[in-house]
């Protein structure tokens, strides 16, 4: 992704092609396109339950953006115009790395990797779509940053305010956000901009599950650890025997999971059990019955990835203990499961 020695950004005394344009470069601007105000049109659902709506005419308001820039440029235009993370997702390959760098106030810090689409989609779905992984208004139009005359001028920028997502050729190489995408301070999974009720936690038990407040009289019994992208619970998941299936908190907890997975359709989950002092028929039992108890209460078993694991380091006392770990690890589910 990085690419030293790169100084400037299309400038046009140099073909030097950096992902991490500085905001001083010499670009050329185009206008952006004004956008009448109308009645809300066509829906664009990142999470399927929650529906978003922008101004008509924002496909035409990023075409015409864009012009004659390279074919980047469109579809990051509507990501932005039209608040749809498909078409953001479209212009990074499966396998491909995009940077994102924190920006505000004319200074980007520090920078991570995605890896690839599956991690481009997870962030999306935690920052609840592009508005919220970028810091900006939902269905804002964009104004274009693009060097037409440079010895490259297959480099384009959209900006909004400090935000921006840039590209070249047909691939989305680099975003720059003013926002925290992991904001997610009641670990309910839905991010700040999809969350009615930011500073309490959904409480996950069917009802009213998708606005991210919690229902009188009920209690959080799944969050989620967004470092480790981990479902976790006020008491860590067991079964009843070396073997055997969940216990009755373990189940009571688990439909809880089921509950956080229907509200989060484009999340899958991957069951990890791990225990120590048994054979791999035990493990394997293990997880199926955790994979079982998902299914029973209503997560298609497309959605779910068993990983049972023999603990071969574990301690003598661990092994007569058969101490064992169950971890429900959340992952982006492909289109279509």
């Amino acid at each position: 992704m990085r690419r030293a020695g790169c100084a400037a950004w299309l400038l046009a005394s140099t073909a030097c092609r950096s992902n991490v344009p500085p905001a001083t470069a010499a670009l050329e601007r185009l206008p952006a396109a004004v956008v009448p105000v109308a009645e809300p049109d066509a829906e664009v659902a990142v999470q399927p339950a929650l529906a978003r709506r922008c101004p008509v005419g924002c496909d035409a308001a990023a075409s015409r953006v864009c012009g004659s820039a390279p074919a980047v440029c469109e579809p990051l235009a509507r990501a932005i115009a039209c608040d749809d993370p498909e078409a953001l997702l479209g212009t990074m390959h499966t396998d491909y790395r995009v940077l994102v760098q924190d920006c505000s106030a004319g200074q980007c810090r520090d920078a991570h990797e995605l890896d690839g689409r599956a991690e481009l989609r997870w962030a999306l779905d935690s920052a609840g779509g592009v508005a919220g992984l970028l810091g900006i208004e939902r269905c804002a139009v964009p104004q274009l940053r693009w060097c037409s005359h440079c010895r490259n001028n297959q480099i384009v920028g959209l900006l909004v305010g400090d935000a921006r997502l840039s590209g070249e050729g047909h691939s989305l190489h680099w975003i720059a956000t003013t926002a925290d995408v992991d904001a997610d301070t009641d670990r309910d999974g839905f991010g700040v901009l999809d969350d009615a009720c930011p500073d309490a936690g959904e409480t996950y038990d069917g009802h009213d599950d998708t606005d991210g407040c919690p229902e009188p009289g009920g209690k959080v019994g799944v969050a989620v650890d967004r470092m480790r992208k981990e479902l976790v619970f006020e008491t860590p998941l067991s079964v009843t025997t070396v073997g055997g299936g969940p216990t009755a908190a373990s189940e009571r907890a688990l439909a809880r999971a089921a509950d956080f997975l229907r509200a989060h359709p484009r999340l899958g989950v991957g069951v990890h059990v791990r225990t120590a002092g048994v054979g791999e028929a035990e493990v394997e039992a293990e997880a199926r019955s955790i994979v079982q108890g998902l299914v029973a209460h209503g997560v298609a078993d497309g959605r779910i990835d068993a990983q049972p694991m023999v603990d071969t380091w574990a301690t003598a006392k661990q092994r007569r203990a058969h101490a064992r770990t169950i971890r429900l690890i959340l992952t982006p589910t492909p289109p279509g499961r």
